[in-house]
This record gives structure tokens, sequence and C-alpha cells, in this order.
């Protein structure tokens, strides 16, 4: 009689538990479903290469991806996976600004961190870029998962001496000229650490097959960020001139060229041309 009797318990219990159980999946699933509970994305990053480069006299951070799921550099809604990049020395933590057109970091891909007018920027080719010495002191470089809020990579980063490789510029492409406007705040007529570039100011260029010729109308482009400008797919023929001229405002004078620049692109020779720099200064 005592056996029957705890036979009818021990199903009871085991009803009990049952019930309790679909009701404690229940209470899971509806909060997943109404977002009281977030499952948060996996981290798929595979620690990048982290180095200390040396480029034109300048030292800058290069971050080479080794692999892994491609990132976007923000937190952008609807991607699995946003990579926020934050340099932090003994009592400040910065995150690193993404340049125009710089948005994505994935297998194969090189990024360098730069520091321009007090902040940090990152981007994926430092040519014409204008930037002063990174902070003396060591810096602590974090890579942070901004869905899931995981810390994916951190390194400490010693700066000092000429360590690193040294990446020379590449060569532009035959037709292209390309320079830099910068705010000459001295005006000594050259670009010195901490003189910003210009963005939105107007260059011109125009050309002719030679000396006889008339000169074409003036084509003109706007710098963008830091300053920098670019003309490509030009003409380069041996004598084929060509000028380049900064649009002045009211209010601000050239301190360098003291004339527009005059040169041919010639193919047996240079086919482009670099350094085209206008300095400008406000009255």
């Amino acid at each position: 009689m005592q056996r029957k009797r705890d036979a009818g318990v021990n199903e009871v219990i085991a009803s009990i538990l049952i019930v309790a159980l679909v009701i404690a999946l229940a209470i899971i699933i509806g909060s997943i479903v109404f977002g009281v509970i977030v499952i948060q994305p996996k981290s798929a990053y595979i620690p990048p290469r982290v180095e200390v480069v040396n480029y034109s006299g300048q030292q800058a951070i290069s971050l080479s991806s080794r692999g892994g799921d491609p990132a976007v550099l923000d937190k952008g809604d609807g991607v699995q996976y946003a990579l926020g990049i934050y340099v932090e020395n003994s009592s400040v933590s910065s995150r690193v600004t993404p340049d125009a057109g710089v948005g994505t970091f994935g297998p194969g891909q090189t990024l360098y961190i730069y520091y321009h007018n007090g902040e940090y920027r990152v981007t994926d080719n430092l040519t014409g870029k204008v930037f002063g010495q990174l902070p003396p002191g060591p810096l602590t470089l974090r890579l942070v998962d901004e869905n899931a809020r995981l810390l994916v990579y951190k390194e400490g980063i010693g700066l000092g001496g000429s360590a690193g490789p040294i990446i020379p510029p590449p060569i532009p492409s035959c037709g292209t000229i390309t320079g830099i406007v910068y705010n000459d705040l001295n005006g000594n007529g050259q670009r010195n650490p901490g003189e910003p570039g210009l963005s939105g100011w107007t260059i011109q260029y125009r050309s002719r097959n030679k000396p006889s010729d008339p000169w074409s109308a003036w084509t003109g482009t706007s710098t963008g960020v830091d300053g920098v400008y670019v003309f490509s797919s030009l003409p380069y023929l041996t004598v084929y001139f060509y000028e380049v001229r900064v649009v002045v405002p009211g209010g601000w004078f050239v301190t360098h060229p003291t004339t527009d620049y005059s040169f041919h692109l010639n193919p047996d020779d240079k086919c482009y041309a670099t350094g085209i720099d206008f300095g400008i200064r406000q009255i």
C-alpha cells in the first residue's frame, strides 16, 4: 500500500516539474522575441599584425588583416560585425576616426592610424596625408566589436627611435598631378608640423601642346580631406605644358609659390607631378 502511495507522489512531482520547465521555456522564448533578452552575435575577428611604421619622417601605426570576417568601421545598423578602433594613453581613450571612403577592414587589407590636428585618424593609403608625430609615451591599441560589446584585441605600443619598416610612397600613375593646400600659419612659405590642410579649396590647371599654342580653358577640382587634391588621366607628351593655380578668396593670400606652377609631363622622364603644394595665409 505504501508503494502505491509513493508512486502517486512521484507522478505529481514529475508533472509539476514538467509544467515548470514549460513555463520557464515560454518565458525565455518570449523574452528573446520581445527583445528583453538579446543574443549577442559571435565575434569573428582574427587579431591583426600591428607595427609602428615610418612614413615621410613621421610615425604611424599599421594594422594588417590576417583573415576573419570583414567588418565595418562604425556602429552601423544591420551589419553583423562593426569594429571600433581606440588608442589610449595613461589618461585618455580616443576613438579613431576613419577618413572619407575608408569604411571596412577585412582579409588582405592594411589600415594606417595617424595623428592629425589632435585626433587619431585611420586611412588605407598614406599617400598625400599630412600628419604629426604620435604623442610620446606608451600607447594602447584596442579593437572593440561594437555590436557584441566585446574587446577583441588589445596591445601596448611603444614609440620612439626609427623602429618599424619604412613605407616608400607609391609611384603615381602617369598623367597625374597632386598636391596639398595648407594653412601657412607662420607665413614662411613651407609646410611645418601642425599647419592644417584646407579642404574645399579650388585648384585649376590649363595646358597646351607646345609653347606657341594657346592655353586651354582652366579645369578645376576641390581639395579633399587634409587639403589634398588630385588631377588624373591627363595627357603626357614631351612638349605638353601645364600650369596649376589655386583660386584664393578674399581675405587670404598665397605664401608659396610666388607664381603659378608651370611644368610639363614627360613620358621619357617624369610623367607625373607630385608636391604641387600651395601655402595659404589669412590676411
